[in-house]
């Protein structure tokens, strides 16, 4: 069963508006929503955490000369 949203979706002013005010709050310090701090995750961090994101990947082999 699918979970039906309690309002309508956001245009993109409404998203834009919605976005600003999160980064607002969290640059005040002011305590946010889990929404809101979704929001300002994906904002500023747009490639996801950083065990996620990292650019180097280490791997293991079974010895051999570099």
């Amino acid at each position: 069963m699918r979970h039906r949203s309690k309002s309508k979706p956001l245009d993109g002013e409404g998203m834009r508006r919605r976005v600003e005010a999160a980064l607002g709050k969290a640059e005040l310090g002011e305590e946010l929503t889990r929404k809101e701090l979704m929001i300002v995750q994906w904002v500023t961090r747009p490639g996801g955490c950083r065990a996620c994101s990292t650019t180097v990947r280490v791997s293991r082999s079974g010895g051999g000369d570099r």
